[in-house]
């Protein structure tokens, strides 16, 4: 399993994404399923509904139906860490569905992410690696 952040999440369920045939390259490649947060499914949903109508946040809940994308829930006591990561990095940005991520992998021991965001690059975990970027 790795992890997924909102951008190819929007690009691989919107043909009309400008990123759309990089990221269906890029998860053809991956054998393996996606994990990502509530956070970025609410980012996801917003920019679908915004971009494609209905359409395209009825595409994403198939996608979550199939198994193809699973949602991981924040708990109350990542909240600290969370914030402690968007202080740290807030000029990168780092936005909470980012830092919700990054919380994610320290929990999960999950190292790599699927992206098209180049900040994931700069981010630590809490034993001081990086990421892997996919993307």
């Amino acid at each position: 399993m790795i992890l997924c952040d909102t951008g190819p999440i929007v690009a691989l369920l919107n043909r009309k994404d400008p990123l759309h045939s990089r990221c269906t390259n890029v998860a053809q490649t991956i054998p393996d399923t996606f994990l990502t947060t509530q956070a970025c499914i609410t980012e996801a949903m917003y920019l679908l509904g915004r971009d494609t109508g209905y359409p395209g946040i009825d595409f994403l809940w198939r996608f979550l139906d199939g198994g193809l994308l699973t949602v991981a829930e924040c708990s109350s006591a990542s909240l600290p860490e969370i914030r402690r990561l968007m202080d740290r990095y807030k000029d990168l940005p780092c936005d909470y569905a980012d830092a919700t991520l990054v919380s994610l992998a320290n929990e999960t021991d999950i190292r790599t992410i699927f992206t098209i965001d180049s900040h994931f690059h700069a981010y630590r975990l809490v034993d001081g690696t990086a990421l892997e970027v996919i993307g």
